[in-house]
């Protein structure tokens, strides 16, 4: 089956909306429009998940602003609601920042900087306290043609553990991280916690149609 990797959330939603292949792995609020075309697979967590932070050189509570990193509409659409419900101070959200200020780590930035900072807030961990159920970041977005055979392709390979080899190689993390990273994930993600996930994101979406 032909794929392309893309480097960002943001650039995969683009080229999803430009191109409307048959199917992509797309950031949850890009989606909310299409609930119909949800696989109950993707990208997810019941944790701590490693690749989604809040850092900083101070507490939270002396922030004045939170810098972002827009290629994520999920992380952004988090944040958000995290701080309407009172786990993160209100702050305004900015894309460059100055001043005290916690910083949005998405990925692999997220998984290098963690150690880097003595404030380290995991917005999976997080969210998963707050809300009292796993939390979803990325959803499969499919045609009707091709649903029962991705289902089945990524329930039979993902997580694929002996590639763990190969990406920490690619992308020079230890091996263990990778491994570990990839096991804090949840990948089957049921319907009815996509809804819930949806309706938490969207009045905070930043990439609504």
């Amino acid at each position: 089956m032909p794929y392309q990797l893309l480097p960002d959330p943001r650039q995969a939603t683009e080229a999803w909306k430009r191109d409307r292949p048959d199917a992509a792995l797309l950031p949850l609020p890009a989606v909310l429009h299409e609930p119909e075309s949800w696989l109950e697979w993707g990208i997810g967590s019941a944790g701590a998940v490693q690749s989604v932070l809040l850092a900083s050189e101070i507490p939270p509570e002396q922030w004045h602003t939170i810098e972002v990193d827009t290629r994520s509409t999920a992380s952004v659409a988090l944040v958000r609601w995290l701080m309407t419900r009172g786990a993160l101070p209100s702050r305004p959200l900015v894309e460059k920042a100055t001043g005290p200020h916690g910083r949005l780590l998405i990925g692999d930035r997220a998984l290098r900087l963690r150690r880097a900072f003595p404030v380290v807030l995991d917005l999976g961990e997080l969210a998963v306290r707050v809300a009292g159920l796993p939390v979803a970041f990325a959803v499969w977005w499919v045609r009707p043609a091709l649903r029962e055979k991705l289902a089945a392709l990524w329930k039979a390979y993902v997580p694929n553990f002996q590639k763990a080899p190969f990406a920490a190689a690619r992308y020079r993390f230890p091996l263990s991280e990778v491994s570990a990273y990839w096991k804090g994930l949840l990948y089957a993600l049921p319907y009815s916690l996509l809804e819930v996930w949806a309706a938490h994101y969207r009045p905070y979406a930043l990439d609504r149609r």
